[in-house]
C-alpha cells in the first residue's frame, strides 16, 4: 500500500454538516431508483455518489478526501442494503435522523496504514446508520446485527466502487485495497467458528452440547505483582485468592477495561475436568454476540494449543497464521482493533514437549511485551494448575489469575453440594 507523492491531492475533508441529512434523503433515492430500474448494487451505489457529494461540496477530482467521503458512504450504504435484502426486508427510501453522527471533518493521512473499517468514518457511519436503521422502525437488535455484520460486506464493496469510477483514480492509487477483504472475511470466519464452537456435540455424548447443560464456575481470583530485587531476582506478591461466583463475569470486567495503563495476561488455571476449555467456549460464543451499538466489535482468535505444538516453533504469530487460514499475519494486522486471543491448554504442550519448554515461555514473554501498551489487546491462556505453579518464575512480571473450583467446593473452601451442582443436575435431568 503505498502513498501518492502528488502533493495537489488533498487528503482532509470538510463536511457541510447540515447538508447531511437532504444530500443521504437524495443519495437513498438515486440508490433505490436505480435498484428498482434492475441495476447491480455497485451500480446503484456509484449513482449515489453525486448526490453524497453536496455534503463536501468540492470537486471530487481535485481531492482524495472527498473521494474518500463518497465512496465510503456509498459502500457504507450498499453493504446496509445487501444485508437487508438478505433478511426480505426491502426498503424504498431512507428516514434521515434530524441530528448526524457525522464530525466537521475527516483527515485519511493514516489511509495507507489501516484497514478500512479501521477509520474514524466508517464507526461514525456505523453510528449513522444505525439511527437510520431505526428510523425506518426496524428494532433496535435487529438495526444492532445489521450495521455490526456490514463489516464482513464493506471492504469488498469498497474495492468494487473505487474500480467502477473513474473519478476515483486518485484515492485507489493512493490507498490500494490488497488483502484487506481477505482479512476481514477471515476474522468473521473466525467469530462464527467460535460461535459454534459452544453448540457442537460433546465428545462423551453426542445428545449433550455446552449450550444446553452448561453452568459457570465460581472462581478464586488472584492479581499478581513481580518486581526484582536489587540482585535481579524475581520477588513476587500474591494475594491468597478472592472468592467470586461467576467466572464469566469477573473475566469479562477485565476484558472490557480499555483504560488501564499495563495490559496483562490473564490466567485461567483449573484441575483437569474442571471445564477449562469449555468456559473458554462459552466466553468467546458471549463476546462474538454484541449487545448494544456501543459493544466493540471483537477479533475472536482461539489456538487449541495441543493441536499447534509443531506451528509454535516459528512463532505465536506464525502458528496463528495457520489456524485461521492465512499464508502469513502479521503484528500490524492488530493494531488499534479490539482482540481477544485465546491460547488453551498450555500444559498440554508444555508437559508433552519439555525439550520446548523454554522456547514457549520466551513466546509467552514476547506476547506480554507486545500486549503491554495495547490495552484492547487481550490474552487469555488456560493451563492445568499444577504445569502453571510448575511454570509460573518464567511468567510475566504481572498478571491476572483466575482458578477455577470445583462445583462441589463453596466459598470457605468445604465441599457441599452446592447450587452450581443442582443446576446442572437439573439441566441434565430435562435432557435425558
Amino acid at each position: 500500500m503505498g502513498k501518492i507523492q502528488n502533493k495537489s491531492f488533498k487528503l482532509s475533508v470538510k463536511l457541510d454538516v447540515k447538508e447531511t441529512s437532504s444530500a443521504l434523503i437524495s443519495a437513498g433515492k438515486t440508490f433505490f431508483s436505480n435498484i428498482g430500474n434492475g441495476k447491480s448494487l455497485i451500480a446503484a451505489g456509484c449513482a449515489a455518489i453525486p448526490d453524497i457529494l453536496k455534503i463536501v461540496g468540492v470537486d471530487l477530482k481535485k481531492t482524495v478526501g472527498a473521494q474518500a467521503f463518497s465512496a465510503y458512504t456509498a459502500a457504507f450504504l450498499t453493504s446496509v442494503y445487501e444485508l437487508l435484502a438478505e433478511q426480505n426486508m426491502k426498503p424504498q427510501e431512507l428516514k434521515i435522523p434530524k441530528k448526524s453522527n457525522l464530525k466537521n471533518s475527516y483527515n485519511f493521512e493514516d489511509f495507507s496504514e489501516k484497514y478500512p473499517t479501521d477509520l474514524p468514518l466508517y464507526k461514525d457511519l456505523r453510528e449513522e446508520f444505525h439511527q437510520i436503521l431505526v428510523e425506518q422502525d426496524i428494532s433496535e437488535e435487529t438495526a444492532t446485527d445489521i450495521v455490526n455484520s456490514v463489516r464482513s460486506k464493506f471492504p469488498n464493496n469498497l474495492k468494487e466502487i473505487i474500480s467502477e469510477n473513474d473519478d476515483f483514480n486518485a484515492f485507489y492509487k493512493y490507498y490500494q485495497i490488497s488483502d484487506c477483504t481477505d482479512l476481514e472475511s477471515v476474522f468473521e470466519k473466525q467469530k462464527i467458528f467460535c460461535v459454534n464452537e459452544f453448540f457442537k456435540p460433546l465428545s462423551i455424548d453426542s445428545d449433550l452440547t455446552l449450550e444446553k447443560i452448561y453452568v459457570t464456575p465460581a472462581c478464586r481470583y488472584k492479581f499478581s505483582e513481580k518486581s526484582k530485587n536489587d540482585d535481579g531476582k524475581k520477588k513476587e506478591k500474591e494475594d491468597k485468592g478472592e472468592f467470586k461466583e461467576n467466572l464469566l463475569d469477573e473475566v469479562k470486567q477485565i476484558v472490557q477495561q480499555t483504560n488501564q495503563p499495563t495490559n496483562r495476561i490473564i490466567f485461567i488455571k483449573g484441575q483437569p475436568g474442571h471445564g477449562k476449555t469449555s468456559f473458554v467456549k462459552y466466553f468467546l460464543k458471549e463476546m462474538a454476540e454484541c449487545k448494544s451499538i456501543n459493544d466493540p466489535e471483537y477479533i475472536l482468535l482461539y489456538l487449541p494449543l495441543s493441536k499447534l505444538a509443531s506451528k509454535l516453533e516459528h512463532g505465536i504469530f506464525k502458528a496463528i497464521a495457520e489456524q485461521i487460514g492465512l499464508t502469513d499475519f502479521h503484528e500490524s494486522y492488530l493494531k488499534d482493533r479490539d482482540i481477544i486471543l485465546v491460547l488453551d491448554g498450555l500444559d498440554e504442550i508444555l508437559i508433552a514437549n519439555t525439550d520446548y519448554q523454554k522456547h514457549i515461555e520466551r513466546e509467552i514473554g514476547k506476547l506480554n511485551e507486545f500486549i503491554a501498551d495495547k490495552p484492547r489487546f487481550k490474552l487469555i491462556i488456560t493451563t492445568r494448575s499444577q504445569c502453571f505453579d510448575t511454570h509460573k518464575s518464567a511468567f510475566p512480571l504481572n498478571y491476572y489469575l483466575f482458578e477455577i473450583l470445583d462445583f462441589t467446593e463453596n466459598k470457605d473452601g468445604e465441599k457441599v453440594l452446592t447450587e452450581k451442582v443442582n443446576l446442572w443436575i437439573k439441566k441434565y435431568k430435562q435432557l435425558k
